[in-house]
């Protein structure tokens, strides 16, 4: 929790600094405290559940072989082994970015100088990403709902079935970003 409040209030003071406010970020509040502990137990729970499905492939497949109990406990560790630092990596990278986005759009709302956020697909983005370049959603709104498909630009489809898309990431690994859209003077 500490880490993830320091990522929320940095990206908040990073939006603050763009728009030219004289805020601070702020993880205390209650909502932003209720926001950080919402996101950790949804990610333990995903976690939770593609663990298991590693676990249950490798024990069916040493099964099937007729392996020991040993070679199916080496066939699990093994598997783990090869991917414990690039699971470690994607999971950090995302989760980060989830939580950098919901600092950034809170500082739009506490600016006071934002009527609305416009999502930037980073320039190699995935033809998701890139179907969302330029769109653009109210603060406090989402971009799409829980259950909601969209189409990519190359024709194929994604369904938001992790969470609702108040800001990125779009999927595991997204690298783009929320811009404010200015309150016209």
């Amino acid at each position: 929790m500490p880490v993830l409040a320091s990522i929320f209030e940095d990206s908040e003071d990073e939006a603050y600094a763009l728009l030219g406010v004289d805020l601070v970020g702020d993880a205390t509040t209650p909502e932003t405290i209720e926001l950080l502990k919402d996101n950790t137990r949804k990610f333990s729970k995903s976690v939770t559940i593609t663990t298991n499905e590693i676990i249950r492939k490798q024990l069916i497949e040493g099964t099937k072989k007729n392996e020991t109990i040993s070679e199916i406990s080496n066939r699990i560790e093994d598997t783990f082994t090869g991917i414990k630092k690039t699971k470690a990596d994607l999971i950090a990278r995302t989760e980060s970015a989830r939580i950098a986005g919901a600092g950034t759009e809170q500082a739009f709302i506490d600016s006071g100088v934002v009527e609305g956020k416009q999502w930037v697909a980073e320039p190699t983005a995935c033809e998701f990403c890139s179907a969302l370049d330029g769109v653009t959603a109210s603060l406090g709104e989402n971009f799409y709902n829980k259950g909601d498909t969209i189409t990519g630009v190359d024709g194929g489809t994604y369904t938001f079935d992790y969470d609702e898309l108040p800001y990125q990431p779009v999927h595991p690994n997204c690298r783009c970003s929320i811009v404010p859209i200015l309150i016209k003077t």
